[in-house]
C-alpha cells in the first residue's frame, strides 16, 4: 500500500465508519503561538476546542497534519526517525473516550490494514504524584487479548512507563495534556518477545532499561526491535503556569499514527527511506556521491532537505536566519550540506533534491508547487553562502583539535583514551588517528610536528621514544580525569563566524573525539538572540521617534503597508523591526528576494487606496487568546502577554486590517492626506528586507 492510499484509507475509515468530519491540516508554523516554533502535533490548531469551545464541524474530527520535530535530530539517520512527518489523527472533543478510541485504533490496524495482532505491543501510563496509573486503558487492551508484561516471552504485552514515555503535552508550556497509550510494532516476530534485536549495540540496550531493572527487551527498548506506530492521548488535564495539573471539564482524545512508519510496515520495508516517499531522492543522493557506503549521511541529507522544503514552502514560510524558526531551518539546511560534503557531493545539490520532493508531494500539498520558486531560490542562496564558510570553519576546527592552546584545549572523553593509547603505542599508516592529537597540551607542543607527520603516515617508520610515550600517557590520564573540553564561548565563535549551529559543532567535534561544553554556548547564544530581538523585533512604541501627529500618520501608514505586503508577497511576511520619524518610516520584514518594480507599485496602490477609503481607526483591548482567535496580525504576542497581564490592544482599520499594537495612530486613514511612496527597498541581512517610505 502506497502512502497516498494510506492517507485516504485512514480518513475514509473514520468518516464513513465512525461518523467523523474531515478537517484540513494546519500550517507547520503555528498561528500566533509564541510558546512553540513549529506545529509538532495535530493538537496545535485545536487547543481552543480542547479547552471547551465548540468546533464548527462537531465533536468527531479526522485530519492529516504536517509536523516538524527537531528534538531528536541526532537520532535522524537511523531507520525510523524524521524531523518532518505526517501525523494521521482522529479527535474526540468531549465525545468518546478511552474505550472507543482504543477499539478504533485496534480495528483500523488489524482489520483495515491487516496487521498481525501478535506483532503489537502496547504501553500505558504508570502513574505518579500528578495522576494515577492508567488501569482504565489497560483494561480495554485486555479485551483484545493483551496481558500485563512479564518475563514469559509472551506476545501482545502491556508495559507501564512513567511520564517521560507515556504522557503527552502540553504542546507549549501550559495547556491540555494527559496520559497516553502507545502501540508498537515488532520487526522480529520470530524471536521470543524479551529477546533483543540481533546485533544491537550494548549501549543501546542499556540506554533505557525496563523498570524492573532486567536486561530484557521491551516496548521502549533502544535496541530498535519495537517501533511506535500509533499514540492515543487522553486529554484529561490542564497544565497550569505554576506546574500543577487540574482535571479538564471536557475529556478529549487526540490520536496520531505516523504515516511514514506505517507505510514502511505495509510495504515490508525495514525503513521508510526505502518507500516511495524517499526512494527516488536517496537514489539521486547516491548518484551524486563519491562515498556510496554511508547510509546515515544519505538519510540525514534526505530528511533535512524534505523538512526544509516544507518549512520554506509553507504559506507562512520563513527564511533561514539566526533567530527562532529561521535558526532551526538554517540548522537543517546546513547539516544537510555538511553531510553532503561527507558523501563527497560536489557543487550545490539542495535545490535539486528539493525539486524531487516537490514532485513527490505535489498532489497532497499543492502549496509546495505554488511556492517552488521561493523554496529553490532560498536553498540555492543558503548553500552558496555556507559552502565557503563550511570549508573555512572546518579548517579552524582542525587547528583547534590539533594545537590545543591553553583554555581552548580540546580533550578526548573517557571512551577514547584506551583506543588512543593503543594508537600511540605503535604507529603505522593504518594506525594514524588525528583524534589522538586532542590529548596534547602545551607541555607536549614540541612533539606536535612529529606526531602530525606520523598520524598522516608521512613518517610511519619514526616511533615515539618510551619517555615521550610515557609523557603522552600521563597527559592522557590527566585529561581523562579532569574532563576538559572545547569551551562554550569558542563553540559560539564557530556559530558567529561560520554559521555553525551548536549541534553541528558538537557533531564535528565528536567525530574527532572531542566533547563541547554546551552551557557556555547557550549563555552566549541567549545574549546574541536577545540583541537580535531588541534590534530587529522592537515594538512599534519603541520604534517611534516621538508622538507628533506627523509620526502618528507614518505609524498608521506602516500598518497599512504591512497588510499590503502580506497581500502582495504572501502571509509569511512579518515585521522584523521599525523606526518611524516625522519625515519617513523604516520597516524591516522577512522575505527571501528583492521586490520587483511591479510588486512595489502594487503595494503603493493598495496603501493609497486604503488612505482614500478613509477607514475608521479604533482599538479594542482583549485577551491574547481572543486576539489569536480573530487572527489579528502581530509577532509580539509573547512580549505583550507579560506586560499587560495577558491583554493586548488590537487596532482595526475598518475591515482592511487588524493588528496587535501599542503605539499611537490617527483616527481614520484619510487623515494621512497624502500619497504613500516607497523610496527605497533593500536587503539588510539574509532573508530580511528593509523599506523606507514617505507621505508626500
Amino acid at each position: 500500500m502506497k502512502a497516498s492510499e494510506l492517507r485516504r484509507k485512514f480518513i475514509d475509515f473514520f468518516v464513513q465508519k465512525h461518523g467523523h468530519k474531515e478537517i484540513s491540516g494546519a500550517s507547520v508554523l503555528p498561528e500566533n503561538d509564541p510558546t512553540v516554533l513549529f506545529t509538532t502535533a495535530g493538537m496545535h490548531p485545536l487547543v481552543p476546542y480542547l479547552m471547551g469551545e465548540k468546533h464548527p464541524e462537531g465533536t468527531r474530527l479526522v485530519d492529516v497534519q504536517k509536523c516538524i520535530r527537531t528534538d531528536d535530530i541526532e537520532e535522524v539517520g537511523d531507520f525510523s526517525h524524521c524531523t518532518f512527518f505526517e501525523m494521521l489523527g482522529n479527535w474526540s472533543l468531549g465525545d468518546y473516550f478511552k474505550a472507543e478510541a482504543i477499539q478504533m485504533s485496534y480495528e483500523f490496524l488489524t482489520e483495515e490494514l491487516g496487521l498481525d495482532a501478535s506483532r503489537l505491543m502496547v504501553t500505558c501510563f504508570a502513574g505518579d504524584e500528578d495522576a494515577p496509573r492508567d488501569n482504565e486503558a489497560a483494561a480495554e487492551w485486555k479485551k483484545y487479548g493483551f496481558k500485563e508484561a512479564d518475563d514469559s516471552g509472551n506476545r501482545q504485552m502491556i508495559f507501564f512507563y512513567e511520564k517521560k514515555k507515556n504522557w503527552w503535552g502540553p504542546a507549549g508550556q501550559t495547556g491540555p495534556c494527559g496520559p497516553d497509550t502507545e502501540i508498537f510494532y515488532d520487526f522480529y516476530p520470530e524471536l521470543p518477545s524479551t529477546e533483543h534485536k540481533p546485533g544491537a549495540a550494548q549501549e543501546a540496550i542499556g540506554k533505557y532499561p525496563y523498570s524492573d531493572g532486567s536486561g530484557r527487551c521491551h516496548a521502549n527498548c533502544e535496541c530498535g526491535r519495537y517501533v511506535e506506530i500509533w499514540n492515543d492521548v487522553f486529554m484529561q488535564y490542564n497544565k497550569n503556569e505554576d506546574g500543577s495539573f487540574t482535571p479538564l471539564k471536557q475529556k478529549n482524545v487526540d490520536t496520531g499514527m505516523g504515516l511514514e512508519r506505517v507505510t514502511a510496515i505495509l510495504q515490508g520495508k525495514p525503513t521508510h527511506y526505502e518507500t516511495e516517499l524517499f526512494e527516488s531522492v536517496i537514489h539521486r543522493i547516491r548518484a551524486l556521491s563519491v562515498d556510496d557506503n554511508n547510509p546515515v549521511s544519505e538519510r540525514i541529507v534526505a530528511d533535512h532537505i524534505r523538512s526544509a522544503t516544507f518549512i520554506l514552502g509553507d504559506e507562512k514560510g520563513v527564511t533561514p536566519s539566526n533567530v527562532d524558526q529561521g535558526y532551526v531551518l538554517r540548522k537543517l539546511i546546513r547539516r544537510a550540506i555538511r553531510h553532503g560534503r561527507k558523501l563527497g557531493i560536489k557543487g550545490n545539490f539542495t535545490a535539486e533534491l528539493a525539486r524531487l520532493f516537490i514532485g513527490l508531494y505535489a498532489e497532497p500539498y499543492k502549496e509546495l508547487v505554488k511556492n517552488e520558486k521561493r523554496i529553490l531560490e532560498s536553498l540555492e542562496k543558503e548553500e552558496e553562502q555556507f559552502q565557503e564558510a563550511l570549508r573555512n570553519g572546518e579548517q579552524e576546527i582542525e587547528k583547534d583539535v590539533a594545537t590545543v592552546y591553553g583554555a581552548l584545549a580540546v580533550l578526548a572523553n573517557e571512551n577514547k583514551v584506551a583506543r588512543i593509547e593503543m594508537a600511540l603505542s605503535g604507529f603505522s599508516k593504518t594506525a594514524g588517528d588525528k583524534e589522538a592529537l586532542a590529548l596534547l597540551n602545551q607541555k607536549l607542543r614540541p612533539l606536535l610536528g612529529k606526531l602530525r607527520a606520523e598520524f598522516k603516515g608521512e613518517a610511519a617508520d619514526k616511533m615515539l621514544s618510551e619517555d615521550e610515550l610515557t609523557e603522552v600517557r600521563i597527559v592522557a590520564q590527566k585529561l581523562k580525569e579532569e574532563g576538559w573540553m572545547l569551551r562554550g564561548d569558542r563553540a559560539f565563535y564557530y556559530f558567529e563566524s561560520f554559521g555553525f549551529p551548536l549541534e553541528m559543532t558538537m557533531e564535528m567535534m565528536k567525530e574527532r573525539g572531542v566533547a563541547v561544553e554546551q552551557e557556555g554556548f547557550q549563555k552566549a547564544f541567549a545574549g546574541h538572540q536577545e540583541k537580535s530581538r531588541v534590534g530587529a523585533e522592537q515594538k512599534f512604541a519603541g520604534g517611534l521617534a516621538d508622538h507628533s501627529f506627523e509620526t502618528k500618520k507614518l505609524h498608521t501608514a506602516t500598518h497599512l503597508m504591512l497588510e499590503a505586503l502580506r497581500r502582495v508577497l504572501g502571509k509569511h511576511v512579518e515585521q522584523k523591526g521599525s523606526n518611524i520619524t516625522q519625515e519617513r518610516l523604516r520597516f524591516d520584514f522577512n522575505h527571501p528576494e528583492k521586490l520587483t518594480p511591479e510588486q512595489i507599485a502594487e503595494v503603493e496602490k493598495i496603501v493609497n487606496d486604503a488612505i482614500k477609503a478613509d477607514h475608521p481607526v479604533h482599538f479594542e483591548e482583549m485577551s491574547v487568546e481572543q486576539a489569536r482567535k480573530i487572527n489579528a496580525t502581530g509577532v509580539f504576542v509573547d512580549k505583550y502577554e507579560g506586560e499587560l497581564e495577558g491583554r493586548v490592544k488590537v487596532y482595526f482599520m475598518g475591515d482592511y486590517s487588524k493588528e496587535i499594537c501599542g503605539g499611537p495612530h490617527v483616527d481614520h486613514t484619510g487623515q494621512l492626506g497624502a500619497s504613500f511612496k516607497i523610496v527605497k527597498e533593500e536587503s539588510i541581512s539574509s532573508g530580511i528586507r528593509r523599506i523606507k517610505a514617505i507621505l508626500k
